[in-house]
C-alpha cells in the first residue's frame, strides 16, 4: 500500500518539476489517486479472503 502511494507521489513530483508547475497539482492529484487505488486493492483482497 505504501509503495503505491510513494510511487504515485514520486511520479507527481517529477511531473510538477518537469512541467514547471507553479503549484503541486500533479503531486496532489496522483497522491489522491494512489490512496484510492491502494484502498481498492486492500479491500478487494480482504473480501476475496473472506470467502
Amino acid at each position: 500500500m505504501a509503495t503505491i502511494i510513494f510511487a504515485f507521489g514520486f511520479l507527481g513530483d517529477y511531473l510538477d518539476d518537469y512541467l514547471k508547475s507553479k503549484r503541486a497539482y500533479w503531486t496532489i492529484g496522483l497522491l489522491f489517486l494512489g490512496v484510492v487505488l491502494s484502498l481498492y486493492i486492500v479491500i478487494k483482497g480482504v473480501l476475496r479472503n473472506e470467502k
